[in-house]
């Protein structure tokens, strides 16, 4: 999730999370679609405290710094990034995206890999079967990525110290690599219990 991007990073755009029952088809995610807001700007989050005052419900389990985009900012974000031109991509729907960086950094900052998460408006059942889509958009000239996934966890992660991989269990890794070819959105979706 092509070469390099700024020093081998992989930005990727992010749209709509569902989670639900399939037989009750109730989405468990608050903010599915990132539409609700605190503040909308044309700049870079700088850290994950940014992040978590600019969007509702959502926030960074590390030192990450996903990126709320606006569509009418998209080809104005500041301070400008070599190489990274948002102009040509837009919101699967609403007005609204997130933009994770999901592998690189040879410099090992602390915001290499880049999570977000939620805490689920039910808690899920044992023994129940549960339905996840998201959707992905990786940007040019992203490197191709998989291993992509998500994770249900009982209790928050939080480690403002640690750099790379969140060491979980995910219920979910896409094994298929995803290619930045193109500006259109890619649906990932199963179940899991």
């Amino acid at each position: 999730m092509g070469k390099t991007l700024m020093m081998n990073k992989l930005t990727i755009l992010l749209l709509s999370f569902l989670f639900s029952l399939p037989l009750k088809s109730q989405n468990l995610i608050l903010n599915p679609s990132f539409e609700e807001v605190n503040e909308t700007t044309n700049r870079w989050t700088g850290n994950a405290r940014l992040f978590k005052e600019r969007i509702k419900y959502w926030d960074s389990p590390n030192q990450g710094t996903p990126d709320l985009l606006y569509i009418y900012s998209l080809g104005k974000m500041h301070p400008k990034r070599p190489k990274v031109d948002l102009s040509q991509y837009s919101p699967r729907t609403g007005k609204l995206m997130l933009g994770l960086k999901a592998y690189g950094c040879k410099s090992g900052t602390m915001h290499c890999k880049e999570y977000i998460q939620i805490e689920l408006n039910e808690s899920l059942l044992a023994g129940e079967e549960y339905y996840y889509e998201y959707w992905l958009c990786p940007i040019l000239p992203s490197v191709k990525v998989n291993s992509f996934g998500i994770a249900a966890t009982k209790v928050r992660q939080e480690d403002f110290t640690h750099i790379g991989t969140i060491e979980t269990s995910p219920q979910h890794v896409n094994q298929t690599l995803i290619h930045g070819d193109s500006a259109e959105w890619i649906k990932v979706h199963g179940t899991f219990k």
